[in-house]
């Protein structure tokens, strides 16, 4: 299509190439959520961009970051902080080598936190 020149209905503007590994994540668990409804995709395609994505190992640290930063605000100060730091000492180490997320180790700082409001309501 050149400058200037009318654009017809249906007709592809632009394509959009995603290189954060959650957010293929997401666009391909979505795609396999419309298939599922009745939707028409290339069901090939869906499954082995959805693979893929689930063998890239800095998925979770990526999903983290992303539920973090929306939490970050609501949390108190102190047990953001300690998430914060527990989840640094794992993130410099996961670029260099192969390292499974701390899920047990931030599951645990929010148990902590949470007990003494857990305690409160017996």
């Amino acid at each position: 299509m050149s400058e200037g020149q009318a654009m017809q209905a249906g007709e592809l503007i632009a394509s959009l190439d995603l290189d954060d590994p959650s957010a293929r994540c997401a666009a391909s668990l979505n795609a396999a959520r419309m298939i599922l409804a009745g939707y028409d995709h290339n069901v090939d395609d869906v499954v082995h961009n959805f693979i893929s994505c689930l063998t890239v190992l800095e998925l979770p640290f990526l999903q983290w970051q992303e539920c973090i930063s929306v939490l970050a605000t609501r949390l108190p100060k102190d047990l953001r902080y300690e998430l914060e730091a527990k989840f640094k000492e794992y993130e410099g180490i996961s670029s260099l080598q192969t390292v499974d997320f701390p899920a047990r180790v931030l599951r645990g700082v929010l148990e902590v936190s949470l007990l003494p409001h857990f305690l409160l309501s017996r």
